[in-house]
């Protein structure tokens, strides 16, 4: 290549510029801006050389004299690569420069200039690809420029107008590859600040299922007798939550995973009221009579307020809503004639019709110390009667589809022994 352009005028030098002294004209400084090869700011003003790392990938693998000559002055470091394969072999190399100067000058490099795998790398990567051609006819720069690369350059075209050109890409490739590393950085510590965040909110998910249990089992251990109620009920329930939202999850806003959750979670609550009745009353062996029924019947309006209270403390977490609706609806009827608002159909919430079944189910199956346990065939049959009377039609759909699941959890958590078997309806 050649420092002086086509139609023979000179292009000043950096020496020649500060040897020319006060007497410059107008058209000098940027006579001694190209000459320099220095890249114009605003103002005309040269921008600072930027270092950077240049990717030589040529099967010829030697530097040409200009850039050899030129970069180390400039902080230029040159990487060759010569790929037998027609691609570059070492992607994380390529990820450590910031402009690729592409030998196209060969029919095999004409080829490497559209290879898939180097443009979707330099895509991903923001880097400019320079193509070094043979010649600088329209033709080879409009091909070049079609397949990818940024920019041309080509053996008679001026030393110091190729050296301006490569500086000019090189520091915006290098300010790209500023950028990429620092997003990168950003992206790990979003990552690991998100796990931390995950960790912190499962410590405080572990923390809530734990008092809420806990709260549930202080209840259930004043009536020992019922060994793993709650677990079984809370499993019953989860079981017909799950598919509920198989059958009917698409009819119906907000039912999904996080609704099944919520229902499995707070379906233990279902009896806190409990720790509000008379031990008289709640461990009596034999029949309630009409008032202590009436005393027992008070426990969902315990439960529901303990709850609230809590509600007005924490605000309308979902969590807690369910937990009051399932409290104080567990034990009211699809006809109406439930307790302790007398609330029919769908006035009664869903979480509540739900637990309803899993907790008569449960008693129903579990033995008592004034009845027999249910076989699992017997109880399955006797909620099958109640459905439009007792349970939510749609539920008992659900239930039969539950059935062998159902068993299986009963089975889990086997009990026996007991006294004569109770009618439904007075079952507590």
């Amino acid at each position: 290549m050649t420092d002086r352009q086509s139609n023979g005028s000179k292009i000043l030098s950096a020496s020649e510029v500060a040897a020319a002294g006060s007497g410059r004209g107008p058209g000098d400084d940027a006579g001694a801006v190209l000459g320099s090869g220095a890249v114009l700011g605003l103002g005309g003003r040269p921008l600072p050389s930027i270092a950077g790392t240049i990717f030589w990938l040529s099967n010829a693998g030697q530097v040409p004299p200009f850039l050899a000559t030129a970069a180390p002055s400039r902080g230029w470091t040159i990487s060759t690569v010569q790929p037998s394969d027609g691609s570059p072999k070492d992607s994380v190399q390529l990820r450590t420069a910031d402009l690729v100067l592409l030998d196209a000058r060969s029919d095999q490099y004409s080829r490497l200039l559209v290879c898939s795998e180097l443009k979707h790398q330099l895509l991903v990567l923001g880097m400019p690809v320079v193509a070094l051609l043979a010649g600088g006819d329209e033709a080879s720069r409009i091909a070049a420029l079609r397949a990818g690369a940024a920019d041309c350059i080509w053996p008679q075209m001026a030393e110091l107008e190729s050296i301006a050109r490569l500086g000019t890409l090189l520091r915006l490739g290098s300010l790209e590859r500023a950028h990429r590393q620092q997003s990168e950085a950003l992206a790990r510590q979003s990552v690991i600040l998100e796990q931390r965040v995950a960790d912190r909110t499962q410590e405080s998910l572990r923390g809530r299922d734990a008092i809420i249990f806990g709260l549930a089992k202080l209840a259930e251990s004043r009536d020992d007798t019922t060994g793993h109620h709650l677990e079984r009920v809370c499993a019953y329930s989860a079981t017909l939550a799950e598919e509920f939202v198989r059958l009917f999850g698409a009819q119906r806003q907000g039912i999904d995973a996080q609704w099944v959750m919520q229902i499995e979670q707070t379906a233990a609550l279902h009896d806190i009221g409990k720790v509000g009745i008379p031990d008289g009353i709640l461990l009596k062996a034999g029949p309630l009579t009409a008032e202590e029924r009436m005393s027992m019947q008070r426990h969902p309006n315990l439960g529901g307020d303990t709850l609230n209270s809590i509600r007005l403390k924490w605000g309308d977490n979902p969590y807690i809503v369910t937990a009051m609706q399932i409290a104080l609806g567990h034990h009211e009827k699809w006809n109406g004639t439930g307790y302790p608002f007398g609330l029919a159909g769908e006035n009664i919430p869903l979480p509540a019709r739900i637990v309803a079944v899993a907790d008569v189910y449960d008693a129903l199956t579990t033995a008592r110390p004034y009845k027999a346990a249910f076989s699992h065939e017997r109880a399955f049959d006797a909620i099958l009667g109640d459905a439009g009377t007792h349970f939510d039609p749609e539920v008992i759909e659900v239930f039969k589809r539950c059935k062998a699941r159902f068993d299986a959890i009963r089975m889990s958590f086997a009990e026996t022994g007991g006294a004569p078997i109770k009618p439904l309806d007075e079952q507590r």
